[in-house]
């Protein structure tokens, strides 16, 4: 009888193995590894009956390193190692399932090789051959292909068994070996030049990767753009008609048409053409179209869209989601999570999938209504890795928890709705003549949401608009010229990080994570912001600027996109691995050379970030000289939670100050005038500790250190960006945050769209429109009012302020500004009904401030004036 031995890549796997094969009658026993069991069974293969050993590795069997007399640091000149011998072995860590491998091949016929089917898992294979041969010459080596630990995959891959593919193997062996030479002499190189002459890199090794540089390029790349983004105004119409909805029993609902221009950069060449619509003073419906409209099911899931969306709509990190996908697999939940394939192959078997679904509580009904007839064949693409189909479940998800149940979910609902019909709807289209000026608006109707039903991280809702009639002519409610400004990109974030990398070939569907965690690990980046968008490190900018200097494009992606083509082609058989080896060591050694002769210029680009050795880092961007003045421990980094120092430089006549963190490699340029202190909150967006400022007019002001340079999202409404960023202009769930959302007091006169907020700025409280820039609707309440908050549940009843829809307010009053024996709180409304309260803010009333059409603001942009323009208003109804 045949004796087999069976070799998978994990123990889990070689458990599951043993389980289907062996009808879960296998014979357990212990190797040398005490994780590596064996298990012994009989069973056919290839219509043979068989004696079977099923064992494992764990991952690589084998690494690569050099030889001993280049191994340390100081052994030799970092330009040597690109001609350097090298070894691979099995390192002291494996060499107990290197024995029991090697004893049980002794015994068999057969070698069987269960590990992943793809490039890493071909190599690791070979390591396996490389061992087991060195004592047993006569072995029938076999390679058995799967793409899942489900019965059906595993019995038919006994069937079809194959030979290894010893060209994917030569493609990873070769790029370890160009890899390692390259990392290893850049590396050593740039780690000892640099500790040696700079403070804040001593203690670190100051790694160089061909493919974490290109990683961290992109994000250097995006952090210029915004910091070299320079704002331009613009100016655009606005479009507002207010009557009833017939589909809704809801009060009248406004209607706002964008203009077909979209926007000017011309402020004088908007005003005429405002002007012109103003003088008008009635629109014409010019258009009125109905058509249908898709929305298209998701394509069938590969390992980069997996990483993408886990980041994007789970927030799990893109190697911690590659991890939980592994465990399922492993575990036999999902397929083979390492796939380039978004095409189902022909005779695919779904109904077994699908019913397999049927089981779930959650979504088991739904995959009841496909097996029904609600059936349809997934989407095909492009891509196909001839190994492993698309990444699908493969049974039921029962069990399961926390993060593994969230990624587990997102895959079994993209499947489902991979086997859906197209979400359909019906869009219309109305559009407006008003003075020769083309305005547009889309409502939309959802009438089959097929897919949707089950894949709720689609959003695709109805938006209703109400009844226009072509032809009709109508006086528009409101039309408004606003004001708004170009804005710089966000940083980015890991799902578009994944996606630049995936479209430029850095790293492959099973390395980009890996990738992206290196940049954090070396801290050259790192995550920042509610959304986890990344930032560049002053580490990593100084060595992204000091190679760029050179002339030497580490940061572009040509280079590894280049070499990841190369390994493609020794892969498929185009080309010997030693002679891509030879070629690239070649290249990159004449590189290395030019990176050494231009050293002093990776000097310069650190000088401009740390300071000399043995000195606190200097002051972020200040340029060479820096040092000055310092403050240890000013305030809290939120990163490391360690001390910031405060360093002060003065060149010439211009002082400048940054806050530095020696541990992290940061520094944040902070005013340069006015007196900081450290103030007790901390930010609940970058958990840094907030620094007050107080000028020299005795104002104070705060702001976050990160923030600062890194500003958050706007709030809602707000179209302009902003430098310098300050708490006042926050919208955070912080006391700090003068723009922070909270209940409004009503809807803003001016504008209509937005609200009417309680503000504060410098101390002073204000009424404001949530809309700003765009609407500058404002009024500044008296110094007496220290606080006010309006009550949600406390609509005010008089007369005109019920019409205005307004709430009632709780008021707190500064006593060192009012009477003794004035209560220090009240409830009243800033609607005009409070005649005390109403007699404060005079000449501004309170009436005037809600009075439709009337502006009180200190600037244009609402139905009166321009964007940002002055301007007095215009009433559409009788064209005063």
């Amino acid at each position: 009888m045949v004796r087999a031995l069976h070799v998978a890549e994990k123990p889990s796997v070689a458990t599951e193995i043993s389980n289907i094969l062996s009808g879960r009658g296998a014979t357990r026993r212990p190797g040398y590894s005490k994780f590596n069991a064996l298990f012994e069974f009989q069973h056919q293969m290839m219509g043979q009956a068989c004696d079977n050993i099923v064992t494992s590795v764990a991952g690589h069997l084998m690494e690569l390193e050099f030889t001993d007399q280049f191994r340390k640091w100081n052994s030799c000149e970092p330009i040597a190692l690109f001609e350097a011998s090298m070894m691979k072995s099995v390192p002291d860590k494996f060499k107990d399932i290197k024995r029991t491998l090697q004893e049980q091949a002794r015994q068999c016929d057969w070698l069987v090789l269960w590990l992943d089917c793809d490039r890493e898992g071909e190599n690791i294979a070979m390591e396996v051959v490389n061992v087991c041969r060195q004592v047993n010459r006569s072995l029938h080596i076999y390679r058995a292909h799967f793409s899942s630990l489900v019965h059906r995959e595993i019995t038919t891959a006994c069937d079809r068994l194959t030979a290894p593919d010893q060209n994917a193997s030569d493609a990873v062996d070769a790029r370890q070996e160009i890899d390692l030479r390259i990392g290893a002499a850049f590396t050593r190189f740039q780690t000892l030049r640099l500790q040696s002459k700079f403070s804040g890199v001593q203690d670190s090794v100051i790694s160089y990767g061909p493919c974490q540089f290109p990683t961290l390029g992109f994000v250097v790349d995006r952090y210029y753009q915004i910091q070299n983004f320079i704002k331009e105004p613009f100016w655009s119409l606005h479009l507002i008609v207010t009557r009833p909805d017939p589909n809704a029993e809801e009060r009248p609902k406004q209607t706002e048409f964008l203009w077909q221009r979209v926007r000017l950069f011309d402020r004088i060449a908007c005003l005429i053409l405002y002007e012109r619509c103003v003088r008008e003073s009635s629109a014409t419906v010019v258009r009125v179209q109905s058509k249908p409209k898709t929305r298209w099911k998701p394509m069938p899931l590969t390992t980069v869209e997996l990483q993408k969306q886990a980041s994007k709509k789970l927030r799990i990190p893109s190697d911690r989601a590659m991890k939980i996908a592994e465990k399922l697999y492993q575990q036999g939940y999902l397929s083979y999570p390492r796939t380039e394939t978004n095409r189902f192959p022909a005779g695919f078997d779904f109904n077994s999938l699908l019913r397999v679904q049927v089981q779930h509580e959650r979504w088991g009904a739904y995959a009841q209504r496909l097996i029904d007839g609600g059936f349809r064949n997934p989407r095909g693409g492009n891509g196909d890795d001839h190994a492993h189909p698309p990444i699908h479940p493969t049974k039921c998800g029962e069990g399961l928890s926390g993060d593994e149940f969230r990624l587990y979910e997102y895959i079994a609902r993209h499947f489902l709705a991979c086997c859906s019909d197209d979400a359909r709807g019906e869009e219309t289209r109305v559009e407006v003549d008003c003075a020769g000026e083309l305005f547009h608006a889309e409502g939309l109707v959802v009438t089959q949401r097929n897919y949707l039903d089950v894949f709720p991280y689609n959003a695709w809702t109805d938006k209703s608009i109400p009844y226009f009639r072509e032809g009709e002519r109508f006086t528009p409610d409101s039309l408004d010229m606003r004001e708004g400004a170009t804005c710089p990109p966000r940083l980015l974030t890991e799902a578009e990080l994944i996606e630049l990398m995936d479209r430029n070939g850095i790293g492959t569907d099973a390395t980009i994570a890996t990738h992206i965690q290196t940049i954090q690990d070396r801290s050259y980046a790192m995550k920042t912001g509610p959304n986890g968008e990344f930032a560049p490190t002053t580490l990593g900018l100084a060595l992204t600027e000091g190679y760029d200097s050179m002339g030497l494009e580490f940061s572009r992606p040509k280079l590894r996109a280049e070499m990841e083509a190369q390994m493609l082609e020794i892969g498929s058989g185009r080309r010997r691995k030693g002679d891509v080896v030879a070629e690239a060591v070649r290249r990159y050694r004449d590189i290395f050379v030019r990176a050494v002769g231009f050293a002093t210029k990776l000097d310069d680009a650190m000088r401009k970030h740390f300071s000399p050795a043995g000195a606190l880092p200097a002051p972020g961007g200040g340029g060479p000289g820096g040092g000055g003045q310092q403050q240890p421990d000013f305030s809290r980094c939120g990163r490391c939670c360690k001390g910031l120092t405060l360093v002060t430089s003065v060149v010439g006549e211009r002082t400048t100050r940054t806050l530095c963190c020696a541990g992290c490699q940061l520094s944040f340029q902070v005013p340069g005038r006015g007196a900081l202190a450290p103030n007790p909150a901390t930010c609940p967006l970058c958990n840094f500790q907030v620094v007050t400022v107080t000028t020299e007019q005795d104002k104070t002001y705060t702001f976050c250190p990160w923030c600062r340079s890194n500003p958050p999202p706007p709030p809602a409404g707000e179209l302009g960006c902003v430098s310098n960023f300050n708490c006042f202009r926050c919208n955070a769930d912080c006391p700090l945050a003068s723009k922070r959302s909270g209940t409004p007091l009503g809807p803003c006169p001016e504008c209509r769209t937005g609200k009417i907020h309680v503000k504060t700025r410098d101390g002073t409280v204000f009424l404001g429109c949530s809309g700003f820039p765009a609407c500058r609707h404002t009024l500044w309440l008296p110094g007496c009012i220290a606080a006010a908050r309006p009550l949600a549940d406390s609509p005010c009843n008089s007369e005109q302020c019920r019409r205005l829809d307004l709430l009632r307010v709780s008021v707190t009053f500064d006593k060192r500004q009012v009477h003794a024996g004035t209560p220090l709180e009240r409830v009243g409304c800033f609607g005009g009904c409070d005649a005390e309260l109403n007699d404060m803010v005079q000449p501004k009333s309170f009436t005037s401030f809600w009075r439709d059409g009337t502006s009180s603001s200190t600037g244009g942009g609402g139905g009166g004036g321009g964007g940002g323009g002055g301007g007095s208003g215009v009433c559409f109804k009788c064209n005063q």
